[in-house]
């Protein structure tokens, strides 16, 4: 999946690219390749997500604190909790979005 997101036009052209997996009512899950220094401004998700890095780095910020997390690493949010992302290196990112 990662390199089918590197072939993408999105990330030859840009600094992100976005790839679902999987779509349903209960849950969604997206691929996320950010280039370094890539940003997801703040926003919101409508349900509880978890973020996990599966290679890279990226700076987490919600609640008021920044949290640098690592490939391996996994945090959880509650619906509409702001956050926002930036990558510190070449990421890819599994964020899974729970309806329900």
């Amino acid at each position: 999946m990662i390199e089918t997101g590197r072939r993408s036009q999105a990330w030859q052209s840009g600094d992100r690219t976005a790839i679902p997996i999987t779509r349903n009512p209960e849950l969604n899950v997206t691929l996320l390749l950010l280039r370094a220094g890539a940003r997801l401004s703040e926003h919101h998700a409508q349900h509880s997500i978890t973020v996990q890095v599966l290679s890279g780095t990226i700076a987490f910020a919600a609640g008021g604190a920044t949290h640098e997390l690592g490939a391996g690493m996994l945090c959880m949010l509650d619906p509409q909790v702001p956050h926002a992302v930036e990558a510190r290196a070449e990421s890819a990112i599994l964020l899974t979005a729970v309806r329900g």
